[in-house]
């Protein structure tokens, strides 16, 4: 049995996945998204507007899904590989993504400190609250950006009791985790109601090397990383060590 945490809209796929392999997976949902349909409707009126368009998460290339598919215009930047498979699956526009790590240094780094900027526009595409590098990153080369708020990150109601009696089950192999700030969140939660010793003990599984720096710097000793950072790849490491049986 795994627990399964992950962001609203890839929770249920994330799911799917695993329940398809025949691995018992329980959802611990502990964030959902608030969309902002207004400013939805603005990027759907002005995304070819703009040369660039930069996608700063997988959750808003997936709010963002109808809006991507209609643009006929933009170049598209994202952070990392499983933000660009996902904008894949929506268009043939070209995509522009670091290629030896993920992160909004290394897009900067790898792609956009090469690219001329010269009488072009820039469109940020976040969440209220998101990380302000990319726009730090911009300023400073003098870029032409603007940015456009999508969503609101809103904490669910954690049901500690659930949460302590899954972390004691026998069954319990594992808790796949594939979001920093849901890492922040859950350590926080268990801080806060005593269950912090129960869960720096688990073995984590996630998608990305940024993560799984995050687990260990709160403590967590075993963290597992899929080869690639995507659903498939982190299924497939969860199926593994499912079918191994063993803890590496």
């Amino acid at each position: 049995m795994y627990l399964v945490i992950s962001p609203d809209g890839q929770l249920d796929q994330l799911i799917n996945y695993l329940q398809k392999d025949k691995i018992k997976a329980i959802p611990i949902p502990l964030m959902n998204f608030i969309i902002n349909q207004k400013n939805i409707k603005q990027l759907k009126d002005i995304i070819n507007d703009f040369e660039y368009v930069i996608f700063n998460s997988p959750t808003a290339i997936h709010i963002c899904s109808d809006v991507i598919k209609n643009a006929t215009y933009p170049t598209f930047l994202t952070v990392g590989e499983a933000s660009a498979i996902r904008l894949k699956g929506l268009t043939t526009l070209p995509i522009i993504y670091p290629l030896r790590n993920s992160g909004a240094d290394n897009l900067f780094e790898e792609k956009l400190k090469y690219l001329d900027f010269k009488n072009k526009k820039i469109l940020i595409v976040k969440g209220v609250g998101g990380s302000n590098t990319l726009k730090k990153k911009l300023s400073l080369i003098k870029a032409n950006w603007q940015e456009i708020d999508i969503y609101i990150r809103n904490k669910k109601y954690i049901d500690v009791s659930f949460i302590k009696k899954s972390l004691t089950s026998k069954e319990l192999q594992g808790i796949i985790i594939t979001s920093s700030i849901l890492v922040e969140w859950l350590f926080s939660n268990a801080k806060e109601h005593d269950y912090l010793d129960i869960l720096l003990n688990k073995q984590f599984f996630t998608i990305h090397n940024n993560i799984a720096e995050k687990l260990l710097n709160y403590g967590v000793s075993k963290v597992f990383i899929s080869n690639k950072a995507d659903q498939y790849s982190l299924v497939n490491l969860v199926k593994e060590f499912s079918n191994d049986g063993s803890n590496y």
